[in-house]
């Protein structure tokens, strides 16, 4: 029996450790040549910081450019050349390392403690993502909504290349993927190093395991960048690196919810965030959901370092080299998630606003050069998208955020007293919403509020207020509203910033009203108990959909992974929820309801497809009709489960077909034999 749970910790650890290697040489490298940010300069652990911020930033909208001229083998080549540099550079600087090592000795790091962190913090990660097994019962979590789409599309770049074909939908013919794939184009990459026998899923999770390092890194060079309050005796990085595990008050509805649930035999709620409609996610429910979102964010900050600095810098080789790699982080911004490219655009603007009263001529020139750069750098994904885009109409709209909770505690209700009702609540919204680090944001502000600002932190209340504006009266018109959800998560992190800065100003004589409430210790404590609860739900609510059948589904496409071609069409039902799309390292003609028309095509190019394809799995048809419609959309195996409504016509004419793989609960059927590898 195989434990595909050892097979995914082994695949994602063996991954994580080469997007480790990867990145830092990479990152490094590009530091240490360019000096950007003065890099040579800084402490051993801020180079460390500096290096996957720098790779996160400028290497996604480099490796694309390569990979859509030479191929995707093309960049994972390079990237272990780069590995190899790194380490004859570390050899040529030995001596300047034992430097940087006997400063970070007298910092008086416990390296014990930050290892046991980095190792807790990698495990609940990985059981957030991957599957749990016991026995022949296999389990996956609800991120796996969000993770067959991760998966799908890294594994479509391995088969297919710079620009991919669609994962999603495959009507006869390939269609270009619509999407801002970068960061999957960098695990594309990573499994191409790491090879047989793991693949793309391992090297998604294992790349959603380092994106989260990474932020943590980020935030620990930030919360340095952006102190504005004076205390030697605490650190700064370490309240807001802490801060990142304090969430919201949604718990607070939530688990009644939940409880409600329970007593009316109701399947749970899939995470806190399900009983919510315009969330405010905390980080740790965005690093295990959508990782290329929080890689988006890191190039954010990114570019706003380099472009801040070289608004200081006279017209010189440093000033082109900031303008240059700010230019090509905010490409990788777009390439990463085109709503944290508008989040940034916005701030950019915002900031444009602020130069001209200024009459900082050198930060306005910067700006443009940065926006002309990316623009530059970000034209071939642009075009990508636009030309695999078959959807109409504009992706937003203005329109005001839904008030949580009051959603869910007064459903359907409209009217004067609603309104009125909302009109009052709406500032408190903003609390319930982002918890803690919004009341101790206030507090800070309360405190500070006739202290002289320094340029810094006006950058910092630019990147808030655009950011929360953007998120609070513009929202997507696609499924869900991503834009919402993704370009408020600026807006979080200046408070978590903000509330790192409140927690050194507790105990200093210059702030004796700063105190810790209790208000903000109960804040704190519900905000904990939300991440926790959040994440006890995100491992347990979709347990009904595993089990023994589910470890059945993925045996089957495991061993369809190994007898078939790549280019081979693996065909589920439609109908039903995509979990194959979790193992199904294969193209599909027809997904779900839910992907089938996110990537390119419309819903009413989607479904007709779809229904034709489901009707196999329905009772009914004959062989040759079966046949027909396998040929209509080139697929090549049928893979039917225990759910399926065909599943118990034992008579059907579709079970003469051969059988390519087979478990108690899952079958797989042969259409087309030269798929197969012989």
């Amino acid at each position: 029996m195989t434990n595909f749970m050892l097979l995914d910790l082994c695949g994602s650890a063996l991954a994580l450790l080469a997007w480790a290697a990867v990145q830092i040489s990479q990152g490094y490298l590009i530091g240490f040549f360019s000096n950007a940010l003065s890099f040579r300069a800084k402490t051993l652990g801020t180079q460390l910081q500096l290096s996957m911020m720098l790779a996160v930033g400028v290497m996604p909208v480099l490796n694309h450019l390569c990979a859509s001229a030479f191929g995707v083998d093309a960049i994972a080549k390079i990237s272990m050349a780069t590995s190899a540099i790194f380490l004859i550079v570390l050899i040529k600087i030995h001596r300047k390392l034992r430097e940087l090592l006997k400063i970070e000795r007298k910092l008086k790091l416990s390296a014990g403690a930050i290892s046991l962190g980095i190792t807790a913090w990698c495990l609940v990660a990985f059981l957030m993502i991957a599957d749990v097994q016991i026995g022949n019962s296999l389990y996956f979590p609800s991120t796996a909504g969000d993770f067959l789409k991760h998966i799908s599309i890294a594994d479509a770049i391995c088969r297919t290349g710079v620009p991919p074909t669609n994962p999603m939908f495959y009507p006869g013919h390939p269609q270009v993927l619509f999407y801002y794939y970068f960061w999957h184009l960098e695990a594309a990459m990573i499994a191409k190093i790491i090879g047989t026998p793991f693949d793309a899923r391992s090297a998604v999770i294992g790349g959603a395991i380092w994106t989260s390092l990474v932020l943590v890194a980020a935030t620990a060079f930030c919360a340095r960048y952006f102190r504005f309050v004076k205390n030697t005796g605490k650190s700064i990085a370490l309240f807001a690196m802490l801060f990142l595990l304090v969430g919201n008050m949604y718990v607070l509805v939530a688990l009644p919810l939940n409880l409600l649930a329970m007593m009316a035999n109701i399947e749970n709620l899939p995470s806190i965030i399900a009983c919510s409609f315009d969330t405010i996610f905390p980080f740790t429910t965005s690093t295990y959901w959508v990782p290329h979102h929080i890689a988006a964010f890191v190039a954010m900050l990114t570019c706003m370092f380099l472009y801040m600095e070289a608004s200081k810098t006279k017209f010189s080789g440093k000033w082109f080299i900031h303008i240059l790699l700010a230019g090509l982080c905010a490409a990788s911004t777009l390439g990463q998630s085109v709503y944290l490219a508008f989040a940034l655009a916005a701030t950019f603007a915002g900031w444009l606003f602020f130069s001209a009263l200024r009459k900082s001529n050198l930060s306005i020139i910067s700006m443009f050069a940065v926006g002309g750069l990316g623009l530059a750098f970000a034209f071939p994904i642009i075009r990508e998208i636009v030309h695999a885009n078959h959807q109409k109409g504009f992706p937003l709209k203005l329109a005001v955020k839904y008030l949580d909770p009051l959603p869910q505690l007064f459903v359907q209700q409209q009217g004067i007293l609603y309104l009125l009702l909302q009109i009052v609540y709406f500032p408190f919204s903003f609390i319930y919403s982002m918890g803690f680090v919004l009341a101790a944001t206030l507090q800070y502000w309360r405190l500070r509020f006739k202290e002289k600002i320094t340029e810094r932190e006006q950058f910092l209340i630019t990147m808030f207020t655009v950011c929360l504006v953007l998120s609070t009266f513009v929202r997507s018109t696609v499924v869900g509203n991503d834009f919402g959800w993704r370009v408020v998560i600026p807006a979080l992190f200046a408070c978590i910033l903000w509330a790192a800065n409140y927690m050194l100003m507790i105990g200093k004589a210059e702030y004796p009203k700063a105190k810790m409430t209790p208000l903000l210790k109960g804040l704190i404590a519900i905000g904990v108990l939300t991440c926790g609860a959040d994440l006890y739900l995100t491992r347990v609510a979709s347990a009904s959909f595993g089990g023994t059948a589910l470890y059945d589904l993925r045996a089957v496409y495991a061993e369809l992974n190994r007898r078939t071609k790549i280019d081979a069409v693996v065909q589920h039902n439609p109908g039903g929820k995509m979990i194959g799309g979790l193992y199904a390292h294969r193209q599909a003609a027809a997904s779900d309801e839910r992907n089938g028309y996110c990537f390119g095509p419309t819903k009413e190019e989607y479904k007709p497809v779809a229904n034709e394809i489901e009707s196999m799995f329905r009772p009914g048809l004959t062989l040759e009709q079966v046949k027909d419609i396998c040929a209509k959309y080139h697929i090549d195996v049928l893979v039917i489960k225990n759910t399926d409504a065909i599943w118990k016509d034992k008579t059907s004419p579709i079970w003469s077909l051969p059988v390519a793989a087979e478990r108690p609960l899952s079958k797989a059927l042969m259409i087309n034999s030269s798929a197969f590898i012989h």
